[in-house]
This record gives C-alpha cells, sequence and structure tokens, in this order.
C-alpha cells in the first residue's frame, strides 16, 4: 500500500469516490464535499462529478497535501521518515489542512526526536481523534510502529 491508498482507504472506504456532493457531516453545511474528500469553491450542493474527475481531483489535493506536510514537518525529518510514517502526516494535511497539522506541536516534536509512542498518544490526544476516531486510530498505530495497517 502506498500513501495514495492509505488516504484513499478513509475517503472512500468501498473504494469508489462519492459521486453525489454532501455537506460536512460535522457542521451539517460547508464545507461540501465531493469524490474523495474534495472541497473547494468548484464543490456545490446538489452537484454530481464523474468518477474521473473525482479521481483527478483527490491526486490534486493529495500532491498538495503532501507539500503542506514536508514544509510542516521540515524537509530533513522528512528525509528520515519511512513511507507509512510519511502517509500519515500526508493524511492530516489531506484531512485537517497544514493550519491545523502544524497545531500538533507536540506530536510534532515527537516525531522529529523520533518518540513514536509520544507521537501516537499526543495524536490521540487531540479534538482531531474525537471526531475522526477510527481513522486517529489508524494513524496513531501507523505512527507508533511504522507499518502500514
Amino acid at each position: 500500500m502506498d500513501g495514495h491508498e492509505y488516504t484513499a482507504r478513509f475517503e472512500a472506504p468501498n473504494g469508489k469516490p462519492i459521486l453525489n456532493a454532501y455537506p460536512d457531516p460535522l457542521t451539517n453545511g460547508d464545507p461540501v464535499t465531493i469524490g474523495l474528500g474534495h472541497t473547494g469553491p468548484d464543490v456545490k450542493q446538489g452537484e454530481i462529478w464523474d468518477t474521473d474527475r473525482c479521481w483527478h481531483a483527490f491526486y490534486s489535493d493529495y500532491a498538495i497535501a503532501t507539500g503542506a506536510a514536508i514544509h510542516v514537518i521540515g524537509a530533513g525529518t522528512w528525509a528520515k521518515l519511512n513511507e507509512p510514517r510519511r502517509a500519515v502526516l500526508i493524511d492530516l494535511a489531506f484531512n485537517i489542512g497544514a493550519h491545523r497539522l502544524s497545531g500538533f506541536t507536540h506530536m510534532l516534536v515527537a516525531i522529529r526526536a523520533g518518540d513514536w509512542p509520544e507521537a501516537a498518544a499526543q495524536m490521540l490526544d487531540s479534538a482531531y481523534a474525537n471526531q475522526v476516531k477510527r481513522r486517529a486510530q489508524t494513524n496513531a498505530k501507523t505512527l507508533l510502529t511504522g507499518e502500514m495497517p
């Protein structure tokens, strides 16, 4: 499994993108989402996309999240991380954005130090973990073990 597949599992658990735009489950409104977690001004409530457009948006969003994750953790640390741990940081940037990821100060310090138990514990001790329980648990376990689930 590569990083794309790692995040796609959360965004399309049945392996297929959601073709109908839907409101955010937490706000019951904005941001409206479609495909594999795609949001933005190009997504309108009630809109329907084809599968190819959904996957194209996902890969574009994933590339942006990758750049954001590298920026937040730092290129030096990024170079030392294995693929599963990189996938977790990209998934976080994809799911909550670079700004919120940068707010995980203690987790990021632990990652930079290679303290995987502390990094996992810090992730689970967050509002994020309360909102996306299974996703956070999977991400924390992947950080801890350095292995894909």
